[in-house]
């Protein structure tokens, strides 16, 4: 997957704290279905084609159903929309083989699997969410032509302890991410939880290897605790191996949600904590989408649920300071419960260099939801 993002950026004061852009944000519908709520880009991926022309996004769709929590009901069902002129008009796909609940899985063949053509592209798959499944070790999906057909779900290979070789027995969820490396190794990113008593979700880094037979180099990036979940890290990295990962921190008792960051070097190769990025205050906060634009500029988004809007931090270059928060759009539609359900953003950066992000929202057009989209370039 790549994810890229922005320019230069005028900003305005605001008396709120956070600041204000001189430039206006273009807002779109992705997909829109009466009867239908759709939701969570985040656990789905986003990948583009020919400089963000083309770019694919996955979504999960149900039932509407007025309810506590989530607006859905089943069958759940896993969708994918597609864009070929840089995020302005979007078509929903339906293609072969996209996995669905209930779908049937394979074990890795003991050839692996093949991802070195430059239109493949990958999506793992984990249970404990809508429209998710497979075992605990996680599955991964494949296709070869940019999404319009796809094979398996095959099972991923298990996590192995680096010092022991034995199987760490550890359980993925989403949001997982995925980076091609030059070496044609893929860096995995995800969240795990350990088979033990009072094991919280926590977020690692891994090597997948072997044309998908193996997973090494396993790291924790966030430290074991019983009082947080750290799951759904979004990354970026440039080209010496440095990188920077963006994490949900979600209380277990009481609290706003935040998002961490995490740097490491490949001369430390050891995650460390860099400091807080955002509240994303309650009800489990939101993920982020974090990528490095063309200009070298380091972009994070995410939503807020305290207020409903969607945020901006960005800094200059890896050593520069975050600086303070930009709101992209604060017209979100509560529902009949009060609930802020929103946000899940995926991020690319498309050939005009504008931040493609997507995510999902309501509004008074749509009160039932969309997968939204909204093109910025500063």
């Amino acid at each position: 997957m790549r994810y890229l993002l922005i320019c230069l950026i005028s900003i305005s004061i605001v008396q709120n704290g956070s600041y204000a852009m001189e430039s206006t944000p273009i807002h779109g519908v992705v997909a829109a279905e009466s009867g239908q709520f759709l939701g969570w880009p985040a656990n789905c991926g986003i990948w583009s084609w020919d400089n963000g022309r083309e770019v694919l996004v996955g979504f999960v769709s149900g039932p509407w159903t007025s309810r506590q929590g989530h607006n859905i009901g089943k069958p759940y069902r896993n969708r994918l929309a597609r864009t070929r002129d840089g995020g302005k008009t979007w078509v929903v796909e339906s293609p072969q083989g996209y996995y669905q609940p209930g779908d049937t899985w394979k074990p890795m063949p003991p050839s692996g699997i093949d991802w070195s053509h430059p239109d493949t592209i990958i999506r793992v798959i984990c249970d404990g969410y809508h429209a998710g499944g497979g075992p605990a070790s996680g599955m991964v999906q494949l296709s070869n032509d940019r999404g319009r057909s796809w094979l398996g779900p095959l099972v991923l290979p298990e996590i192995t302890d680096p010092q022991t070789g034995k199987s760490l027995a550890l359980q993925l969820s989403a949001r997982t991410e995925l980076h091609r490396q030059p070496d044609g190794t893929i860096r995995l990113l995800g969240s795990a939880k350990e088979n033990r008593l009072l094991a919280r979700e926590r977020c690692f880094s891994a090597t997948w290897t072997d044309s998908g037979r193996r997973l090494t180099d396993f790291r924790w990036i966030t430290p074991a605790t019983v009082s947080e979940r750290t799951i759904m890290p979004a990354s970026t990295w440039d080209t010496s191996g440095k990188g920077l990962a963006v994490v949900r921190v979600r209380p277990e008792v009481g609290g706003s949600s935040r998002l961490d960051a995490y740097a490491i070097s490949p001369q430390t190769q050891q995650w460390k904590s860099v400091g807080t990025i955002a509240d994303t205050g309650p009800n489990g906060g939101n993920p982020a989408a974090l990528l490095t634009t063309r200009a070298g500029r380091i972009v994070c988004v995410y939503g807020n649920r305290s207020d409903g809007s969607l945020r901006l931090r960005w800094r200059q270059s890896w050593d520069a300071d975050w600086q303070p928060e930009m709101i992209l759009r604060k017209d979100f539609a509560r529902d009949a419960q009060g609930e802020m359900d929103l946000g899940y953003p995926r991020m690319v950066e498309n050939a005009a260099g504008e931040l493609v992000i997507v995510y999902y929202w309501a509004d008074r057009d749509h009160p039932q939801g969309m997968i939204a989209v909204t093109r910025w370039k500063p």
